[in-house]
């Protein structure tokens, strides 16, 4: 029943259904099941309540990327950055749209805990990335502004960073 709510779409009738089963005996296969309920709240929204599901299937399955990445990002959203960061870690070695958005989110993450240089690198791994035109702009611009902060070669790298951010987005 909880499969069949889940790929309904129906999230929230899956959160309901499948959390009273969750802690019962009789379930034959309660990682596929925290899997679903994870899923759901993460789609849903609710991240908090997301983390605890998805971390029980993580620790139980061989994860995918998108998986990873899932709960990463439900880490994310959390507030839990330093987890977050190991998970997104995993999905960047293809450097592909979810390998962009993820070494994105460990650009912020590095902000948070004001790495500016650890920043600085994700940006721009980002930045170079042919996926997502918007995450890329936005990338390129905060790699050329933490350049310019960092003082990193301020008449060479920052300066060459801006020159590409107005040639490429003028």
């Amino acid at each position: 029943i909880a499969q069949i709510y889940y790929l309904e779409g129906q999230y929230e009738k899956v959160t309901e259904y499948a959390s009273r089963l969750s802690n019962n005996n009789n379930v034959v296969n309660e990682q596929d099941l925290n899997h679903l309920i994870g899923d759901a709240y993460y789609r849903i929204g609710e991240y908090n309540k997301a983390v605890p599901y998805l971390e029980d299937y993580n620790r139980a399955a061989q994860t995918t990327r998108d998986e990873d990445y899932t709960l990463g990002y439900a880490y994310y959203k959390s507030g839990r950055c330093e987890k977050s960061i190991r998970l997104f870690d995993r999905v960047t070695k293809v450097p592909d749209s979810l390998g962009q958005v993820a070494y994105y989110h460990i650009a912020e993450c590095m902000l948070q805990a004001n790495e500016k240089e650890s920043a600085r690198s994700a940006f721009e791994k980002a930045a170079f990335i042919d996926a997502n035109d918007i995450i890329q702009e936005d990338a390129l611009f905060n790699y050329a502004i933490l350049s310019y902060q960092l003082d990193i070669n301020p008449y060479g790298e920052a300066v060459e960073a801006f020159e590409m951010y107005l040639n490429k987005y003028p």
